[in-house]
């Protein structure tokens, strides 16, 4: 029972390091990408600036959101050296219902022609109308 709670204890302090340290990585690099773009917007062309640091920004908040992640794949990792075969199997089927979801979002990126809404499909059908073009007139009509 003690070496249990041994392997528990150091389990909880690796993945408390895990999100401690990655959290704090992935706020430097948001903080580097906002401060970068805010340095650059005032000496230089703003939009060129602000696209390649928020570009920076983006990869940081990447970093945020696939730290649950890394930390199901260290408990898997874990697991498996505990030879806990019964919370690996739990850890992997978790790590691939998070994968399906990152492929089924992926996956419904790629269709962003589609409209996702009825609002959105009514302003493609309204947009879709062709205009008459200016000074064109109706036949049969009188000039002025």
């Amino acid at each position: 029972m003690n070496h249990a709670m041994q392997g528990s204890a150091k389990l909880e302090w690796l993945l408390a390091g895990t999100l401690r340290y990655g959290t704090s990585l992935a706020s430097a690099v948001i903080s580097l990408g906002l401060g970068l773009a805010l340095i650059d917007s005032r000496f230089s062309a703003p939009s060129l600036a602000i696209l390649r640091d928020m570009r920076i920004v983006t990869i940081g908040i990447a970093m945020l959101i696939l730290l649950p992640v890394v930390r199901v794949i260290v408990m898997l990792i874990v697991y498996f050296r505990q030879r806990d075969y019964r919370l690996a199997a739990i850890a992997l089927l978790v790590l691939t219902i998070i994968l399906l979801g990152f492929a089924v979002g992926l996956a419904g990126s790629r269709h962003r022609d589609a409209p996702t809404s009825p609002m959105q499909a009514r302003a493609i059908s309204v947009h879709s109308i062709p205009a008459k073009p200016v000074g064109s007139a109706q036949r049969g009509s009188p000039r002025s």
